[in-house]
């Protein structure tokens, strides 16, 4: 008997929300990270010292100094504060634009969105962040500044992006068929978005996730790829009361 009107549903989806932000933008985004990179390096020799400078709330004074040299350390993040501070306002208002377009498109109700942390991550060449999520925290995302490995070389493709995304069902890893070469939203057990430079992507906190290794071409070798992270929480009036979520804060 032949299958009437056969259907598949999504009935759990995981939410990802891709957007591109203007060139302007992420011009002078890139400068402020690299200005941020600068302050680092140029106070790391004063943090034992009583003469006041920028200290790296994140890192160890050896491992700022080791960056900034060039001296096997193959990552670096700013202090997660840097949505307080007046020049990154305008990257704040970005965030927040995107965050209402993700309450319209999964039809939900916000009374107002707060950017808990955000900072910025430069990698050298293996530079990478192992798999984990963001606690304490509603939304996450990443805005792609420089990946000079996403850009083709010689007319041949690089890499998609530099963060690959761990499937939240456990059944992917303990039963998994195999999968077309384009990859299955069903069976597959990671996902790396295409994450070029210019590009936002927004994605539930809880959802794991890590910074790939850092591999661009010879030529770009001495290059670095630079991303900005920020977490994003809801305020007011949150939750259903019958459900036992219902809070304000």
């Amino acid at each position: 008997m032949p299958l009437i009107t056969p259907e598949l549903l999504d009935l759990f989806p995981t939410p990802f929300f891709l957007c591109e932000i203007d060139k302007k933008s992420i011009k002078k985004i890139s400068k402020l990270i690299q200005n941020e990179y600068k302050r680092n390096c140029d106070n790391v020799e004063t943090w034992d010292k009583t003469k006041p400078g920028v200290k790296n709330n994140l890192f160890s004074k050896a491992l700022i100094e080791g960056f900034c040299k060039g001296e096997n350390v193959t990552s670096f993040q700013t202090n997660p504060d840097l949505q307080n501070k007046k020049e990154f306002s305008f990257v704040n208002d970005l965030i927040f634009e995107a965050c209402r377009e993700w309450e319209t498109r999964t039809n939900i109700e916000v009374e107002t969105f707060d950017i808990s942390l955000m900072w910025a991550n430069i990698y050298r060449l293996n530079g990478q962040n192992p798999e984990h999520f963001h606690p304490n925290s509603f939304l996450s995302g990443i805005i792609c500044v420089e990946d000079p490995q996403t850009k083709a070389h010689n007319g041949v493709k690089m890499a998609l992006g530099g963060t690959t995304f761990y499937a939240p069902n456990n059944q992917n890893y303990v039963i998994t068929p195999s999968v077309k070469e384009e990859g299955s939203r069903y069976y597959s057990p990671t996902i790396r978005p295409e994450l070029r430079d210019g590009m936002m992507i927004i994605f539930p906190s809880w959802l794991r996730h890590a910074a790939s290794m850092y591999h661009p071409n010879e030529i770009d070798k001495e290059t670095f790829r630079m991303t900005m992270s920020f977490n994003v929480n809801i305020r007011g009036k949150v939750g259903s009361v019958d459900q036992l979520t219902h809070s304000i804060s």
